[in-house]
């Protein structure tokens, strides 16, 4: 915000319409004015605690909003030397980007048919396989906020070593498309099965993951002033993930009336970026996060407005007011 500004008016009026160098025939008047700046309404007093309204964007599949983004981040920075453990909380929901892949080619069934001498007919087709996935999470993120002694405070970028524990249930919806190369091949096979054809192009699968993340070794690194916020978060660990025991078996290929969860444990990485603009709380977001063994890269890029907590309720006041006039 701009500071006060000071106006200075000096006048002088003179009784007859000619200038004369007489004090009885003019008169001096002097003022003066507070220009107080125009206030930012929008602007962030601080960057400790912040909640975050927005889109995700898939930048590969096209520019466009693709779904809701919400945030809630909050911040305590340790202070040397007062305190040297802060601490940074964040619940999160968002989409990664779409995962599409073109390069399988695969051999299905088309139909069968039972025919009169007790044997049946089946008719393939070699199929380029398109699979497009997307995931939608939500989560939690903990992590205790260490000072390092050997650096100091007063840096323009300050540095910090963040253990974390994070949470996420993941949705993961899977679509397969099958587009027709040539029909593979006709059989006749001895046998009794009912008949069927094959109509749809298209399969569906939605599964829920749960992940528990453990970040071993971390590190924040802040720049914040009057303008501008800038946080990068890196987290390197141990992760568990809870899968259906069908998707584990079949992946996603069909699913199987299997009950039950596996888990399995690999090595994670990841890593956010959020740089956020005081005056207007325009917040940009970037992440990803994979695994060393069994890669599956997410990538997220988020447009988001970000507004303090204390203004979180005049946000959702119409919300509100609608819900009660209900």
């Amino acid at each position: 915000m701009d500071r006060d500004r000071f106006l200075h008016l000096t006048c002088e009026v003179y009784k007859n319409e000619i200038k004369q160098e007489d004090s009885l025939n003019q008169e001096t008047l002097k003022d003066t004015i507070l220009i107080k700046p125009v206030p930012h309404s929008d602007s962030l007093n601080a960057y400790n605690y912040l909640v975050y309204f927005g889109t995700n964007f898939d930048l590969v599949e096209g520019k466009t909003p693709s779904r809701l983004f919400f945030a809630t981040n909050t911040l305590l920075l340790p202070t040397k030397p007062k305190k040297s453990v802060g601490l940074y909380l964040s619940l999160y929901g968002n989409r990664t980007m779409n995962s599409i892949d073109t390069s399988g080619i695969t051999t299905r069934n088309l139909s069968i048919r039972t025919l009169a001498n007790d044997s049946i007919m089946r008719v393939s087709e070699q199929s380029r396989l398109k699979r497009t996935t997307k995931s939608d999470n939500l989560g939690a993120f903990f992590a205790p906020v260490f000072n390092l002694k050997f650096l100091k405070s007063d840096e323009p970028f300050q540095f910090f070593y963040t253990p974390s524990l994070e949470f996420i249930w993941r949705r993961t919806n899977i679509v397969n498309d099958y587009e027709s190369l040539a029909k593979a091949d006709t059989i006749l096979e001895r046998g009794n099965v009912a008949s069927y054809e094959l109509q749809s192009k298209f399969s569906s699968v939605s599964v829920n993951e749960y992940v528990f993340n453990i970040g071993l070794l971390g590190f924040l690194i802040c720049h914040e002033n009057k303008d501008v916020s800038v946080r990068l978060q890196m987290n390197t660990g141990v992760a568990y993930t809870y899968s259906p025991l069908s998707y584990t078996k079949t992946g996603f290929n069909a699913i199987e009336s299997t009950d039950g969860y596996t888990t399995s444990r690999n090595l994670f990485f990841s890593g956010r970026l959020w740089l956020t603009e005081r005056y207007t709380g325009i917040t940009m977001q970037a992440e990803i996060t994979n695994s060393l063994s069994s890669q599956r890269p997410f990538y997220g890029v988020t447009l988001s407005k970000a507004i303090n907590f204390q203004k979180l309720g005049s946000f959702l006041k119409p919300i509100t007011s609608r819900l009660s006039a209900d």
